[in-house]
C-alpha cells in the first residue's frame, strides 16, 4: 500500500511506481462544487474521490481507496491534512480486496 500525501493545495502532481510501472497522478480540488478529483495519466481522468471504495472504474492491477473515518466524502479545502488519506494498492492487495486476481 501507497499512502499519497495530499496538502492543501487546489493542484498537486504526484509520480508513483506500482510494480514495474510509474504512473503520474494529478490530485485537484473544484472549490465551486466542493469536491477532489483524481487523474491518473493514460489510464482514467476524473474520477471523484469518495470513501470506502474502488475508484478506478477500469480493470487494473492496481487501484486507490479513500480511507477516514467519516463517511461523508472529502468536501473541505484541507480534509486530506486531518482526516482522509488516499491509499494506492498493489496487485496482491487489491487481489485480496476483490477476491480475484488481474492479470
Amino acid at each position: 500500500m501507497i499512502k499519497i500525501t495530499i496538502q492543501e493545495l487546489e493542484e498537486q502532481e504526484f509520480d508513483i511506481v506500482i510494480g514495474d510501472t510509474s504512473y503520474s497522478l494529478t490530485v485537484y480540488y473544484k472549490p465551486n462544487i466542493r469536491q477532489w478529483f483524481l487523474d491518473i495519466e493514460n489510464v482514467q481522468y476524473g474520477i471523484r474521490l469518495c470513501v470506502g471504495t474502488l475508484l478506478i472504474d477500469a480493470i487494473k492491477p492496481f487501484n486507490f481507496i479513500v480511507k477516514s473515518l467519516n463517511t461523508i466524502d472529502p468536501q473541505e479545502y484541507n480534509d486530506f491534512t486531518d482526516d482522509y488519506e488516499l491509499l494506492a494498492f498493489e496487485r496482491n492487495e487489491i487481489a485480496e480486496i476483490r477476491g480475484y486476481d488481474v492479470r
